[in-house]
């Protein structure tokens, strides 16, 4: 229940529990009694955002792979940020531009997330990988633009110092 609970942008299924307009009511559907008002705002869990953050080194690469799921979505979404888009590549290609945004030496992990989450397409014989453009959720989106002001901030300063 929880998965679907935060599918539909809850905390957990007792927060799903706890809005008064998620209650079950005769004759509804499923998608009907988990979907959230859409007119509602999404928030940014700011300290979430950090903490992906957190796990880039100063000049733009991941430094780390965070353990918990939700920091791996965020730095996920940073990584397909700065990945080329409309630009059909094979294995050893994606390798190589993942190379150039990790520190840690494991493309394969990160492919693999990248596929996962549907953030990327992965042809059954590994030679197309194709980035699939959507949306970010409003955390995401929020790493995404932090990530890319931290990066431009230290290459300014990189610049300055030489």
């Amino acid at each position: 229940m929880n998965l679907l609970a935060r599918a539909a942008g809850f905390r957990n299924f007792q927060h799903l529990r706890a809005e008064p307009q998620s209650a079950p009511q005769t004759g509804a559907g499923l998608a009907e009694t988990i979907a959230p008002p859409s007119s509602a705002p999404e928030t940014v869990d700011q300290r979430r955002v950090e903490r992906a953050l957190r796990q880039f080194a100063p000049d733009g690469q991941l430094a780390r792979w965070p353990s918990r799921r939700a920091l791996q979505e965020l730095c996920l979404w940073v990584i397909w940020s700065r990945l080329p888009a409309g630009v059909s590549m094979a294995e050893p290609a994606m390798n190589a531009h993942l190379n150039a945004l990790h520190l840690f030496g494991d493309p394969a992990l990160l492919r693999r997330d990248l596929v996962d989450m549907g953030l990327f397409r992965r042809a059954a014989d590994g030679t197309d990988y194709r980035r699939i453009e959507r949306a970010p959720s409003p955390e995401a989106l929020a790493a995404i633009r932090q990530h890319t002001g931290l990066v431009d901030d230290a290459r300014q300063q990189h610049r300055e110092a030489s």
